[in-house]
């Protein structure tokens, strides 16, 4: 106000206008610019009453005017432009924060135990962190710490907490804060894992105890078993002398109870290989012969009942394991022989269905009740009426699941009801059709 309009001495008032953008508030940067041009009416009010108003005193009042408001808008743009940097800064940093924990948990993440997660959590951190050196572990929070160790530590369940010890981290306390949270549930999961790791071998141990006391049980069971039925039967032929009627019908009977002993001998012993997973090789097999064997098993049986098999069989081939089949095939035909009236009839077909062998044995017995049905091909469950172990139906369905097959139970309607069965198993393809 002091100095003469020509000096141009306000265009200085942009100065403060230029220096208020450090202060990162635009409501000062108006105020310093509103400051500005208010001084400078003032200088030019104090000229004009002091020399005159003259041009030259409106130019340069002019130029330092829109100086200070030009300084003011640019400012106003740098400031702005600055605050945009500084936020794609921060995302930038956020962004590599969030690649550098992602990268962490991929390569922690896995079906690891304790022990490897251990492991590659510590090389995982050190990479992160950019550390020298990272310690996980008993001990490795024991040491003095000082301004260039980073300690911290994982929560277990049921154990005592896991120290981490990183030195001379390259990141801020907020970024190992924040992958070690990310690490946590990994590592609870690996205590899981640990936890099913030992259940599963503790089971397989079980089972194989429980699968040699089978094979031993059903050796053992058999030897005696044989020698008995061997007396017996020697004894009808007539090695003992002549036999009342009654004794030889109380043999005859005890020839049939060796049978049935036999027969769950052998079902303990093939339900135990299906239960521990033995895999035999897969051979072609002809199921219209195999099915005709096992009637004629059973015919001594059926005449003893008056029972008539009437047969309906195409020649079918599947691969499989053939006395597997057969007792799948026998354990339905025993059921029909055992649950049928006396002078009944046993139907037996065998025919295809699309790329499937089907194979039914119905009979007219008095069926599965019902609320007995959802359980029928379950472990040691009854059939009905005069049920047995319960393990031959639970046996067959597990010997048509290996084969890629199925077994299922079905009631006719009046007037004509029946109890049937059905077995389907993949067909054998032509050797020209098989995949590749």
């Amino acid at each position: 106000m002091l100095t003469p309009a020509s000096w141009v001495v306000g265009t200085l008032l942009s100065a403060p206008v230029a220096l208020s953008a450090l202060g990162g508030s635009r409501k000062l940067i108006w105020s310093m610019v509103g400051l500005a041009l208010l001084g400078n009416l003032l200088a030019g009010l104090s000229n004009a009453l002091r020399e005159g108003l003259t041009s030259a005193t409106l130019v340069n009042r002019s130029v330092s005017m829109l100086a200070a408001l030009l300084v003011g808008l640019l400012s106003l743009r740098a400031q702005t432009a600055s605050a945009r940097a500084a936020r794609f800064a921060e995302e930038e940093r956020r962004l590599t924060r969030e690649r550098g924990l992602r990268t962490l948990i991929q390569t922690v993440s896995g079906p690891y135990g304790q022990a490897d997660f251990v492991r590659r959590a510590a090389g995982a951190l050190e990479v992160l962190s950019g550390a020298a050196r990272v310690d996980i572990g008993e001990g490795s929070a024991e040491q003095v710490p000082d301004s260039a160790v980073w300690l911290s530590h994982f929560t277990r369940p049921r154990q005592a907490d896991l120290p981490i010890r990183i030195e001379r981290p390259q990141v801020g306390p907020e970024v190992l804060s924040e992958a070690v949270r990310a690490l946590q549930p990994l590592l609870e999961r690996t205590t899981l894992l640990d936890d099913l790791d030992a259940q599963k071998s503790l089971l397989s141990q079980q089972s194989e105890v429980m699968r040699d006391l089978i094979y031993a049980f059903s050796h053992d069971l058999r030897t005696p078993i044989m020698a008995n039925t061997l007396n017996m039967q020697s004894a009808l032929r007539g090695a003992y002398g002549p036999l009342p009627e009654d004794y030889r019908r109380t043999l005859g009977h005890g020839l049939e109870a060796n049978e049935t002993l036999l027969s769950l001998a052998d079902q303990l012993l093939l339900l135990a290989k299906y239960e521990g997973g033995e895999a035999e090789e897969f051979l072609s097999v002809e199921l219209r012969s195999l099915s005709l064997s096992v009637l004629s098993q059973l015919e001594e049986r059926a005449e003893a009942k008056q029972l008539t098999f009437q047969t309906d069989l195409t020649e079918l081939r599947v691969l499989g394991r053939r006395h597997d089949l057969r007792r799948a095939i026998q354990n339905l035909l025993d059921n029909a022989v055992k649950f049928s009236p006396t002078g009944g009839t046993i139907y037996l077909s065998l025919h295809a269905e699309a790329d499937r062998a089907v194979l039914t044995v119905s009979d007219q017995g008095p069926g599965v009740p019902p609320s007995r049905q959802a359980g029928l091909f379950q472990r040691f469950r009854g059939s009905g009426a005069g049920a047995g172990s319960g393990l031959g139906l639970y046996l067959t369905r597990r010997i048509l699941e290996v084969h890629g097959g199925a077994v299922e139970y079905c009631r006719s309607s009046p007037p004509d009801p029946r109890s049937c069965f059905s077995l389907s198993l993949p067909l054998e393809l032509p050797k020209h059709l098989e995949p590749a």
